[in-house]
């Protein structure tokens, strides 16, 4: 890892972002495309301080996040996501290291799932007749901050030693 006090530039950015990204999915339902980029252009920080070397390691990230992003964005075409979300997604992988990345789906899948539930529920207690949306962001953003925690903080203690 390059330089001690870089080391925490990065995760902060990152978890500013996603919190501003709550906020904005909550208010309007929408993720800014701004927001995302701002999230995406992180990640060369995250390389360098993270010490990741363009081959193979770099090319991982880039072929994850591009994946990723094909992969939700049959969702979106089926109406199942927003494409704030999708494009978040994305973004956020690029600054998660790749053993993280199934990991934190999971764990947004779970937080999205709860999200998802109380929704439901608001929608019952207010007697709405259309379903609500779901602000999808929310869980995506828990997962990235989980993530951002396991890269950062536990250094990935959730994977296994080769």
């Amino acid at each position: 890892m390059n330089g001690e006090l870089t080391i925490f530039v990065a995760p902060a950015l990152l978890v500013g972002m996603l919190l501003t990204a709550c906020y904005t999915d909550l208010k309007s339902r929408t993720i800014p495309n701004l927001l995302n980029v701002a999230i995406a252009l992180v990640a060369p920080l995250v390389w360098w301080t993270m010490g990741w070397e363009l081959w193979p390691d770099i090319a991982w990230q880039v072929g994850v996040a591009l994946a990723l992003l094909v992969a939700f964005f049959g969702l979106f075409a089926l109406g199942q996501m927003g494409g704030g979300d999708v494009k978040m997604i994305a973004a956020l992988a690029l600054s998660i290291d790749v053993r993280l990345i199934l990991p934190m789906m999971l764990v947004f899948s779970i937080a999205g799932g709860v999200v998802a539930g109380a929704m439901l529920i608001h929608q019952k207690m207010q007697k709405m007749e259309k379903p609500p949306e779901v602000p999808y962001g929310l869980a995506i953003a828990f997962g990235g901050f989980w993530a951002i925690y396991q890269q950062y903080i536990n250094h990935l203690p959730v994977i296994p030693a080769a």
